[in-house]
């Protein structure tokens, strides 16, 4: 069975053969130990270190760099797929001897599909990358004759034609001869800076923006670099003073506006804002911020807000104690009395908060955040700690709008468990 899932995890590269193909012009070299690879004169010869680039008796490690020729660009990798741990840039592979010979011994007739490096020019990076997703999708509306952006100095040819791509490459390559720092400008005002008007086109992070930095470069016979655009980027931002960052941070934190001995420390210099802030940092108005980024993201709020979920609902029998206290009521009045329906609020709302309670619990008492997973105990309140079989913990009498939101640590004695040994009786 071993063997099965070998074979079904090599066929990725089906064989100890795993030939190299070139698309467009440049070279792929071994960085590693520069004894495999295929240069581009190699692949139109058909050598065999690019037809077959076998590995015979020995392990097949290699890792790949595709390096464009002049004028010409790397645009990434096609055909067997690289390693999933694969730096940026490279091309990865990593087959033990072991492998190796398995394939060799097993599995002879099969050959590999070729890795192809794939490279192209100025021309047709710009018609597959830029002019459709770039430009036309968010550029042409503007940066126009007419447009919005009609009068800077870079406006784009928008009308259908034979001759509309070499016009918008002969724009960009007279904006970088004519302007100072002109490739960082167009990318920092890509990602909204240097008072865009535009706003931001498209992150750093987009294939977009890999596009546009590729063809930049080319353009200024730079190869396949990649720079991210940061001059000016920050221009017309202005740090705030001590006392604003304060009155941010308590009302975002503390759900209050600070105190006067508060911004005089924070006044006092970064230490003092520190400690204003870390000051914050307790009470009933972090406790609540605690539990709304945490159910920002968890949404555990809507089992009690809309009703009781499947582990605690009506007549459950995955906790005896609810199941014995809801039949007494029921014996003796209905769904509808006043103080079934409050028991059921309160340890229905107990249930549902308590994911929300332990992550507060955990930050408040600044233990190991992992303890929200890891902890040997859940959060209860005054309704689900006896459901719990934690009655003997004792809850202050509360007037919350709410009921039972105070929550303490308690461990899960009464859920029961369906397995083997599992028996009912009503």
């Amino acid at each position: 069975m071993k063997f099965f899932y070998l074979i079904i995890g090599l066929l990725l590269l089906q064989a100890c053969k795993h030939p190299l193909a070139i698309e467009g012009e440049g070279d792929i070299v071994d960085r590693l130990a520069g004894s495999r690879g295929c240069t581009l004169e190699e692949f139109r010869a058909k050598d065999a270190r690019c037809t077959d680039n076998a590995a015979v008796g020995e392990a097949y490690t290699a890792s790949y760099e595709a390096i464009p020729r002049e004028g010409w660009v790397f645009t990434g990798w096609r055909g067997t797929k690289c390693s999933k741990t694969t730096p940026e840039g490279y091309c990865d592979f990593n087959m033990p001897l072991g492998f190796v010979e398995f394939i060799a011994d097993n599995l002879p007739l099969f050959n590999a599909p070729p890795t192809i490096a794939v490279f192209v020019q100025p021309g047709e990076l710009f018609r597959q990358e830029i002019a459709g997703p770039v430009l036309e999708a968010r550029c042409l509306a503007c940066h126009i004759d007419g447009g919005l952006s009609g009068f800077t100095r870079l406006v784009f040819d928008n009308v259908t034609s034979a001759n509309q791509d070499i016009n918008n490459i002969k724009v960009f390559q007279n904006f970088l001869e004519t302007v100072e720092d002109a490739e960082q400008t167009i990318l920092t005002k890509v990602r909204g800076g240097a008072g865009h008007g535009g706003g931001t086109i498209f992150s750093s992070a987009s294939d977009e923006y890999d596009s546009l930095v590729r063809f930049l470069n080319l353009l200024q016979g730079e190869g396949n670099t990649s720079t991210v655009a940061t001059t000016g980027f920050w221009d017309g931002i202005r740090m705030a003073d001590a006392q604003a960052t304060l009155r941010r941070a308590a009302i975002i934190v503390a759900g209050r506006l600070p105190t006067k001995a508060e911004i005089s420390q924070a006044k006092s210099g970064a230490p003092g804002l520190r400690t204003a802030i870390r000051g914050l940092m307790n009470g009933a108005g972090f406790h609540d911020f605690l539990i709304r980024g945490a159910n920002d993201r968890l949404l555990t709020d809507s089992l009690w807000q809309q009703g009781p979920f499947d582990v605690i609902a009506g007549g459950a029998d995955l906790y005896p104690v609810m199941a014995r206290i809801e039949n007494d009521f029921f014996n003796r009045s209905s769904d509808q009395d006043p103080e079934y329906r409050k028991w059921r609020r309160d340890f229905t709302f107990g249930f549902g908060r308590a994911p929300l309670e332990l992550i507060a619990y955990v930050v408040e008492r600044e233990k190991p955040y992992t303890e929200i997973l890891t902890a040997n105990h859940t959060m209860v309140n005054r309704g689900s700690a006896k459901i719990v079989r934690q009655d003997a913990i004792s809850f202050a009498s509360q007037n919350n709008l709410v009921s039972g939101t105070i929550f303490k640590p308690a461990k899960n004695k009464g859920h029961v468990v369906r397995d083997n040994v599992y028996v009912q009786e009503r």
